[in-house]
């Protein structure tokens, strides 16, 4: 909270200020994208950049107990806001992810149901991993690819994506053998260092 205070100020003419800009910027870059005016990798990254500016204001609002859509009304930014939500849903179809074809499916609105869904698929795959009963191969896999389909829905998690392919790579190539050796939890334990690297990209 306080990192975040700092980086958007510590009133609301200074979150205003923060907000306009990132709403004025992101219809600004795929105008200018669309007419070539922009290399796709600075319009990929300056986009990503607008998106994490937005998230992290709509947190600090939250956690100050202001409504964003009650906010963005007492500032007069609602056309403003419905523009940049307008391209950001059109993103589908563009990749913004740099060396990947990853697609942004997922509009900024619903970024934090999606933290939500990962931290479950973490958790519940950890528990598979960790509990005897649950060593049930094809579960196993399923939640594993669960797992690696919500990751998908959120921008900037190269990273820790890579590290989950690889966990799921080994996991489910030996997994027989993991099993017999009782190190199933070794895994877990490989996945639970992933999972604090995601809380502490979010936070």
């Amino acid at each position: 909270m306080d990192q975040e205070k700092k980086m958007f100020g510590l009133n609301k003419s200074e979150i205003e200020s923060e907000l306009f800009s990132i709403l004025k910027t992101i219809p600004n870059l795929s105008e200018k994208y669309q007419e070539g005016s922009i290399s796709e990798s600075f319009f990929q990254k300056s986009i990503r950049n607008a998106i994490n500016g937005l998230l992290k204001i709509k947190i600090v609002l939250k956690q100050e107990k202001i409504f964003f859509s009650d906010y963005i009304k007492e500032v007069n930014l609602v056309e403003e806001y419905n523009k940049a939500i307008n391209v950001i849903n059109k993103l589908s179809s563009l990749n913004l992810s740099e060396g990947t074809s990853e697609r942004t499916k997922s509009s900024i609105l619903e970024l934090p149901s999606i933290t939500s869904e990962i931290t479950s698929s973490f958790i519940t795959l950890m528990d598979a991993l960790k509990l005897d009963s649950l060593h049930d191969n094809y579960l196993i896999t399923k939640l594993f690819n669960e797992l690696k389909k919500n990751l998908k829905k959120f921008p900037g998690l190269e990273e820790i994506k890579y590290k989950v392919d690889e966990i799921s790579l080994e996991t489910l190539r030996d997994i027989d053998e993991l099993v017999r050796n009782n190190k199933l939890e070794l895994i877990a334990d490989e996945l639970y260092t992933v999972y604090q690297e995601f809380q502490n990209a979010i936070n």
